[in-house]
């Protein structure tokens, strides 16, 4: 088992900070997920022995390559994280990017290093909490621990063990332990992050369904435009099948050809998400103050779905018209009477319009309550006026400040605002931004 957090802190590089996000971990934590570390060596127990004793750091590959170069040498050399030299023992492989799909780890440091950064994780604290500091505070949780089961064990048994472990904690320590429980999950059923994949799913789910809503919508428009086509080409069909051409011959050759239709329809879909997944991978660079990095390639499984949906509804939108087209009266079609037509056509395209109809209404009043919503969000009172209001958002921790620094730094900067005094400097590892960012930010708070 291995644990780990988020944090943030400022990689120094000559006179220009950076902020980078990382993670402090056990010693174990490489071994555990298996991970090689080909360039240096990962974690030792006794670095995570004394807190913050052993500054030490892996790095992951890309802030390798962007900030330090790429240079092999960089193993045994000293970075600048926070205001404090950290040893760098090692370069995380390319393709390794940390355990939290959209936020790429760029680098990290042994878990009793968490007080010289910044934290960034997710965490819930007890009222009663002793303890001075975050390794000792048994009432704040925030790490996450991963296990890798033994040969033959299942994730029911490992939960089953947990709470049991639980179960004596609450017993042994019931100030900050009583009534808390562990969630423990597999790895594979986790999408984004263990607490917030059931608000993703949520959304997701909603999104699903209104874009099944309209693919809904724009078969039912194509299955009456076949109609329309089939009724056009009733006397072809019929010669057709006076010189021998079976009902089953027919409806495959108008399956086929709705078949060569949502194959371009499909391809065209593919293609549309290709260039949005490409507008959306660099969303989040010059908003969010981490990186956010997420993944919207075209891989098998996507082209997979696009087949098996462009299929799914060729047939199944597609064999009626092809049904209906193909039950023919041949010698009222081939004298080109009017009686041929047929009232059922006529009742299955009025239905197909009203269905059109019906989910048009509902997409249209859940867009409408949608943009109602919003609006109402943005005429919301906040009890002043937001458009004469600057806010200054900084943290000094993530600078090497301690309190007392931290206090005499906020005094003087109110003061220069005010206009009492000139502004103070800040040393040049003290000024950083994000890097793509438009304008420079100060992290943190």
């Amino acid at each position: 088992m291995a644990a780990n957090a988020y944090v943030r802190g400022i990689l120094s590089t000559g006179d220009r900070g950076v902020l980078v996000t990382g993670e402090v971990v056990t010693a174990n934590y490489f071994e555990t997920l298996g991970i090689g570390v080909p360039l240096g060596r990962p974690f030792r127990p006794e670095e995570s022995a004394t807190p913050g004793a052993v500054p030490v750091v892996v790095l992951s590959h890309g802030l390798w390559q962007w900030h330090l170069g790429g240079r092999l040498s960089v193993v045994g050399e000293q970075v600048s994280l926070s205001g404090r030299a950290y040893t760098v023992i090692g370069v995380a492989p390319p393709g390794f990017t940390g355990t939290l799909p959209g936020i790429p780890t760029e680098f990290w440091a042994p878990v009793t290093m968490v007080e010289s950064f910044v934290f960034s994780g997710v965490q819930w604290s007890t009222d009663r909490n002793p303890g001075t500091s975050r390794l000792y505070r048994r009432g704040t949780r925030w790490l996450f621990v991963k296990g890798r089961l033994a040969e033959g064990r299942t994730v029911e048994a490992a939960r089953a063990q947990v709470e049991t472990v639980f179960a004596r904690l609450g017993t042994e320590y019931p100030a900050t332990n009583d009534k808390v429980t562990a969630s423990v999950l597999p790895a594979a059923d986790i999408r984004f992050h263990p607490m917030l994949d059931g608000y993703v799913k949520a959304a997701s789910a909603g999104l699903l369904a209104a874009v099944g809503l309209v693919l809904l919508i724009a078969c039912a428009n194509v299955a009456s435009l076949l109609l329309a086509r089939g009724a056009a080409r009733r006397r072809e069909l019929a010669i057709r099948a006076a010189l021998g051409a079976g009902r089953g011959r027919l409806i495959g050759q108008l399956l086929s050809e709705g078949l060569v239709l949502a194959a371009g329809g499909g391809v065209l879909g593919v293609l549309i998400a290709w260039w949005a997944g490409s507008a959306l991978s660099g969303f989040g660079t010059d908003v969010f103050p981490m990186p956010i990095s997420f993944d919207f390639s075209i891989d098998r499984t996507v082209l997979g779905f696009a087949l098996v949906a462009s299929i799914a509804t060729a047939v199944l939108f597609g064999l009626i018209p092809a049904w209906s087209s193909s039950r023919l009266d041949l010698v009222p079609v081939l004298k080109e009477l009017t009686e041929g037509i047929g009232r059922g056509r006529l009742t299955l395209g009025n239905g197909l319009v009203v269905g059109q109809l019906a989910l048009s209404l509902v997409l249209l009043v859940a867009g409408a309550l949608l943009a109602r919503g919003f609006l109402a969000a943005r005429r919301t009172d906040l009890g002043y006026d937001p458009r004469v209001v600057s806010s200054l958002v900084f943290d000094l921790q993530m600078n090497g400040y301690d309190t007392g620094r931290a206090m005499t730094f906020r005094q003087s900067a109110l003061d220069a605002v005010l206009g009492r005094v000139a502004p103070p400097a800040l040393p040049g590892h003290q000024r950083h931004r994000r890097q793509g960012a438009r304008r420079p930010r100060v992290g943190g708070r």
